[in-house]
């Protein structure tokens, strides 16, 4: 059974991908898209029973050095890691 997506959290954030990174709707969509399916339609932060190590973290699954830079701009700018903006300043970073 397909899974109803957040439509006020995908609808606000690609527009904010467009806006902020210059991404086509397309495009946008097709981010937001994953991002939703690796979080259980964002509602999970951390990877949820990891093949090894702590997991992804943030709606992208940040691994490795990306989740540890993904850790430090969120540190570095006080972003609230739950919030698009903080999603978007650090992928654009």
């Amino acid at each position: 059974m397909a899974q109803t997506l957040n439509s006020s959290i995908t609808s606000r954030l690609i527009t904010d991908l467009m806006m902020d990174l210059g991404l086509t709707q397309w495009q946008a969509a097709a981010l937001v898209g994953d991002f939703a399916h690796e979080t259980g339609n964002f509602k999970l932060m951390q990877e949820d029973r990891p093949a090894s190590g702590r997991g992804g973290l943030g709606w992208a699954r940040w691994t490795g050095p990306r989740r540890e830079k993904f850790r430090s701009i969120l540190r570095r700018t006080d972003i609230a890691l739950t919030i698009p903006k903080g999603i978007i300043a650090a992928m654009g970073s």
